[in-house]
Protein backbone atom coordinates (compact mmCIF):
# COMPACT_ATOMS: atom_id res chain seq x y z
CA UNK A 1 0.00 0.00 0.00
CA UNK A 2 0.85 3.52 -1.11
CA UNK A 3 1.70 5.69 2.38
CA UNK A 4 -1.05 8.14 0.54
CA UNK A 5 -3.55 5.63 0.50
CA UNK A 6 -3.03 4.96 4.30
CA UNK A 7 -5.16 8.02 4.49
CA UNK A 8 -8.36 5.94 3.17
CA UNK A 9 -7.72 3.36 5.58
CA UNK A 10 -9.77 4.18 9.09
CA UNK A 11 -6.48 2.62 10.89
CA UNK A 12 -3.61 3.64 8.70
CA UNK A 13 -5.77 7.43 9.29
CA UNK A 14 -5.42 7.30 12.74
CA UNK A 15 -2.04 5.75 12.68
CA UNK A 16 -0.77 9.04 10.68
CA UNK A 17 -2.78 11.61 13.03
CA UNK A 18 -1.01 10.41 15.49
CA UNK A 19 2.41 10.18 14.07
CA UNK A 20 2.07 13.52 12.49
CA UNK A 21 0.08 15.46 15.14
CA UNK A 22 0.03 12.98 18.15
CA UNK A 23 -3.29 13.28 18.70
CA UNK A 24 -7.12 11.84 17.11
CA UNK A 25 -8.66 13.03 14.01
CA UNK A 26 -11.43 13.47 16.42
CA UNK A 27 -10.03 16.15 18.34
CA UNK A 28 -9.46 18.76 15.34
CA UNK A 29 -11.08 21.82 16.01
CA UNK A 30 -13.04 24.35 13.76
CA UNK A 31 -9.66 26.74 14.12
CA UNK A 32 -5.97 26.20 14.04
CA UNK A 33 -2.97 28.17 14.60
CA UNK A 34 -0.44 26.47 12.17
CA UNK A 35 3.35 27.03 12.36
CA UNK A 36 6.36 25.45 11.03
CA UNK A 37 8.51 26.26 13.57
CA UNK A 38 8.11 25.06 16.70
CA UNK A 39 5.90 27.07 19.54
CA UNK A 40 8.89 27.94 21.91
CA UNK A 41 10.17 30.08 19.11
CA UNK A 42 7.58 31.48 17.45
CA UNK A 43 5.92 32.54 20.59
CA UNK A 44 8.09 33.59 23.87
CA UNK A 45 9.44 30.82 25.75
CA UNK A 46 7.09 31.36 28.63
CA UNK A 47 4.04 30.99 26.68
CA UNK A 48 2.35 28.76 28.73
CA UNK A 49 2.56 31.24 31.39
CA UNK A 50 0.05 33.36 29.46
CA UNK A 51 -2.32 30.54 29.41
CA UNK A 52 -1.89 30.17 33.09
CA UNK A 53 -3.03 33.91 33.62
CA UNK A 54 -5.83 33.81 31.31
CA UNK A 55 -7.16 31.00 33.43
CA UNK A 56 -6.86 28.77 30.14
CA UNK A 57 -6.98 24.99 30.22
CA UNK A 58 -4.89 23.15 27.90
CA UNK A 59 -3.33 19.63 27.18
CA UNK A 60 -0.03 18.98 25.23
CA UNK A 61 -0.06 16.63 22.77
CA UNK A 62 3.76 15.19 21.46
CA UNK A 63 4.40 13.58 18.31
CA UNK A 64 6.40 10.59 18.13
CA UNK A 65 8.60 10.41 14.36
CA UNK A 66 9.05 6.92 13.83
CA UNK A 67 12.62 7.95 12.48
CA UNK A 68 13.09 11.30 14.72
CA UNK A 69 11.04 10.50 17.91
CA UNK A 70 9.30 12.82 19.84
CA UNK A 71 9.06 16.28 17.99
CA UNK A 72 7.31 19.49 18.83
CA UNK A 73 4.81 19.76 21.40
CA UNK A 74 1.03 20.75 19.72
CA UNK A 75 -1.50 22.46 21.82
CA UNK A 76 -5.52 21.64 22.33
CA UNK A 77 -6.96 24.96 24.50
CA UNK A 78 -10.02 24.49 26.37
CA UNK A 79 -10.72 21.58 24.06
CA UNK A 80 -11.59 24.01 20.88
CA UNK A 81 -8.25 26.10 19.72
CA UNK A 82 -5.62 24.41 18.42
CA UNK A 83 -1.50 25.10 17.94
CA UNK A 84 -0.04 22.61 15.51
CA UNK A 85 3.66 22.45 14.29
CA UNK A 86 3.95 21.29 11.22
CA UNK A 87 6.61 21.17 9.95
CA UNK A 88 10.00 23.34 8.99
CA UNK A 89 10.80 24.14 5.46
CA UNK A 90 7.95 23.68 2.90
CA UNK A 91 8.35 20.24 1.89
CA UNK A 92 7.68 18.75 5.38
CA UNK A 93 5.14 21.49 5.96
CA UNK A 94 2.98 20.58 2.92
CA UNK A 95 2.69 17.24 3.27
CA UNK A 96 0.91 17.77 6.84
CA UNK A 97 -0.70 20.31 6.02
CA UNK A 98 -2.75 18.25 3.26
CA UNK A 99 -3.25 15.68 5.91
CA UNK A 100 -4.53 17.86 8.44
CA UNK A 101 -6.89 19.62 5.83
CA UNK A 102 -8.16 16.21 4.59
CA UNK A 103 -10.26 16.26 7.78
CA UNK A 104 -13.15 18.65 7.61
CA UNK A 105 -10.97 22.38 6.70
CA UNK A 106 -10.58 24.23 9.50
CA UNK A 107 -10.11 27.60 9.52
CA UNK A 108 -6.51 27.87 9.87
CA UNK A 109 -3.83 31.47 10.82
CA UNK A 110 -0.72 30.23 9.84
CA UNK A 111 2.25 32.11 12.48
CA UNK A 112 5.91 32.16 11.90
CA UNK A 113 8.94 34.52 11.06
CA UNK A 114 9.84 36.26 8.31
CA UNK A 115 13.37 38.34 6.99
CA UNK A 116 12.27 41.60 6.29
CA UNK A 117 13.34 43.75 2.51
CA UNK A 118 11.79 46.78 2.53
CA UNK A 119 9.21 48.75 4.44
CA UNK A 120 9.61 46.95 7.68
CA UNK A 121 11.54 46.57 11.12
CA UNK A 122 12.35 43.89 12.98
CA UNK A 123 9.75 43.18 15.49
CA UNK A 124 7.25 44.06 13.48
CA UNK A 125 4.08 42.25 12.63
CA UNK A 126 2.98 41.58 8.94
CA UNK A 127 -0.67 40.51 7.25
CA UNK A 128 0.46 38.85 3.69
CA UNK A 129 -2.90 39.61 1.69
CA UNK A 130 -1.02 37.74 -1.47
CA UNK A 131 2.92 35.70 -2.15
CA UNK A 132 4.64 35.34 -4.86
CA UNK A 133 5.80 31.90 -5.27
CA UNK A 134 9.37 31.28 -5.78
CA UNK A 135 8.45 27.46 -4.33
CA UNK A 136 6.77 24.43 -6.87
CA UNK A 137 6.56 22.31 -4.28
CA UNK A 138 2.74 22.74 -4.09
CA UNK A 139 2.27 22.27 -8.09
CA UNK A 140 2.30 18.89 -6.87
CA UNK A 141 -1.07 18.66 -5.78
CA UNK A 142 -2.26 22.19 -6.50
CA UNK A 143 -3.46 23.37 -10.27
CA UNK A 144 -1.48 27.00 -9.73
CA UNK A 145 -3.66 28.42 -12.31
CA UNK A 146 -7.08 27.96 -10.26
CA UNK A 147 -5.68 28.17 -6.54
CA UNK A 148 -3.81 31.39 -6.02
CA UNK A 149 -1.23 31.82 -3.09
CA UNK A 150 -3.52 34.25 -1.40
CA UNK A 151 -5.43 35.16 1.91
CA UNK A 152 -9.17 34.44 2.71
CA UNK A 153 -10.39 38.09 3.07
CA UNK A 154 -12.83 37.51 5.78
CA UNK A 155 -10.33 36.11 8.20
CA UNK A 156 -7.90 38.26 6.83
CA UNK A 157 -9.85 41.50 7.78
CA UNK A 158 -10.06 39.69 11.20
CA UNK A 159 -6.69 39.01 12.17
CA UNK A 160 -5.43 42.62 10.34
CA UNK A 161 -6.01 44.52 13.66
CA UNK A 162 -4.59 48.21 14.31
CA UNK A 163 -0.63 47.20 14.41
CA UNK A 164 -0.40 45.16 12.21
CA UNK A 165 0.80 45.91 8.59
CA UNK A 166 0.04 45.05 5.41
CA UNK A 167 2.96 43.28 3.15
CA UNK A 168 3.62 42.38 -0.14
CA UNK A 169 5.18 38.92 0.51
CA UNK A 170 7.30 36.05 -1.40
CA UNK A 171 8.16 32.51 -0.48
CA UNK A 172 11.68 31.58 -0.57
CA UNK A 173 11.83 27.43 -0.32
CA UNK A 174 15.46 27.12 0.23
CA UNK A 175 17.58 29.02 3.16
CA UNK A 176 20.46 29.62 1.35
CA UNK A 177 18.81 30.77 -1.35
CA UNK A 178 18.48 34.03 -0.14
CA UNK A 179 21.70 35.71 -2.05
CA UNK A 180 22.12 39.62 -1.82
CA UNK A 181 21.63 39.40 -5.48
CA UNK A 182 18.58 38.17 -4.99
CA UNK A 183 17.43 39.70 -2.30
CA UNK A 184 17.77 42.56 -4.18
CA UNK A 185 15.34 41.85 -7.07
CA UNK A 186 12.65 41.20 -4.37
CA UNK A 187 13.17 44.69 -3.39
CA UNK A 188 13.47 46.16 -6.78
CA UNK A 189 9.58 44.31 -7.56
CA UNK A 190 8.23 45.72 -4.16
CA UNK A 191 8.61 42.18 -2.01
CA UNK A 192 8.55 43.31 1.63
CA UNK A 193 8.75 40.29 3.45
CA UNK A 194 9.81 36.44 2.59
CA UNK A 195 9.75 33.11 4.10
CA UNK A 196 9.73 29.57 3.51
CA UNK A 197 6.02 28.44 3.50
CA UNK A 198 3.18 30.86 2.93
CA UNK A 199 2.89 30.46 -0.62
CA UNK A 200 1.66 26.64 -0.22
CA UNK A 201 0.21 27.54 3.04
CA UNK A 202 -2.32 29.56 0.98
CA UNK A 203 -2.78 27.36 -2.14
CA UNK A 204 -3.35 23.98 0.04
CA UNK A 205 -5.82 25.92 1.83
CA UNK A 206 -7.67 27.30 -1.55
CA UNK A 207 -7.94 23.80 -2.92
CA UNK A 208 -9.36 21.94 -0.16
CA UNK A 209 -12.12 25.54 0.62
CA UNK A 210 -10.21 26.20 3.85
CA UNK A 211 -10.46 29.76 4.94
CA UNK A 212 -6.71 30.86 5.80
CA UNK A 213 -4.74 33.53 6.61
CA UNK A 214 -1.54 34.88 8.10
CA UNK A 215 0.57 36.97 10.42
CA UNK A 216 4.30 37.15 10.25
CA UNK A 217 6.79 38.70 13.05
CA UNK A 218 9.85 39.72 11.27
CA UNK A 219 12.90 38.62 13.09
CA UNK A 220 16.04 40.37 10.63
CA UNK A 221 16.76 42.24 7.73
CA UNK A 222 19.04 40.36 6.05
CA UNK A 223 19.87 43.28 2.72
CA UNK A 224 21.23 45.64 5.97
CA UNK A 225 22.90 43.14 7.44
CA UNK A 226 20.82 42.86 10.68
CA UNK A 227 21.27 38.78 11.21
CA UNK A 228 21.15 36.47 14.37
CA UNK A 229 25.10 36.91 14.76
CA UNK A 230 24.58 40.85 14.00
CA UNK A 231 25.22 43.22 17.19
CA UNK A 232 22.12 45.84 15.56
CA UNK A 233 20.29 41.97 15.90
CA UNK A 234 21.37 41.53 19.22
CA UNK A 235 20.80 45.24 20.56
CA UNK A 236 16.65 44.78 19.58
CA UNK A 237 16.30 41.60 21.39
CA UNK A 238 13.32 43.48 23.60
CA UNK A 239 11.49 44.52 20.83
CA UNK A 240 11.66 40.87 19.15
CA UNK A 241 10.46 39.40 22.45
CA UNK A 242 7.45 42.05 22.83
CA UNK A 243 6.70 41.08 19.04
CA UNK A 244 6.56 37.28 20.59
CA UNK A 245 4.49 38.56 22.99
CA UNK A 246 1.69 40.31 20.39
CA UNK A 247 2.16 37.56 18.04
CA UNK A 248 0.74 35.10 21.05
CA UNK A 249 -1.99 37.32 21.95
CA UNK A 250 -3.34 37.80 18.56
CA UNK A 251 -3.03 33.71 18.13
CA UNK A 252 -5.18 33.41 20.94
CA UNK A 253 -7.89 36.35 19.56
CA UNK A 254 -8.00 33.69 16.77
CA UNK A 255 -8.59 30.92 18.48
CA UNK A 256 -11.78 33.08 20.60
CA UNK A 257 -9.39 33.42 23.42
CA UNK A 258 -9.41 37.33 23.99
Amino acid sequence: MAYSELLSDPEGRKEIFQELFGLEEELIPDRVVVSPIALEAVFPQDFRKVFDEKGLDYEEFIPEDKVLGKVARNILIEGKGLMLVLGRGVVEFVDSLRVLLSADSPDMLFVGSSAGIQGVDTGDIVAPEAVIPFENVSEIYVDVTRHLPVANPDLLNEVKVPGVKESLHATVPLFYMETLDFLRYLKVIGVNTIDMELSAFYRLASVHGARAAALLRVSDLPLVGEHYYSESYQRKKDKKLASKYRLLELALRFLGFS
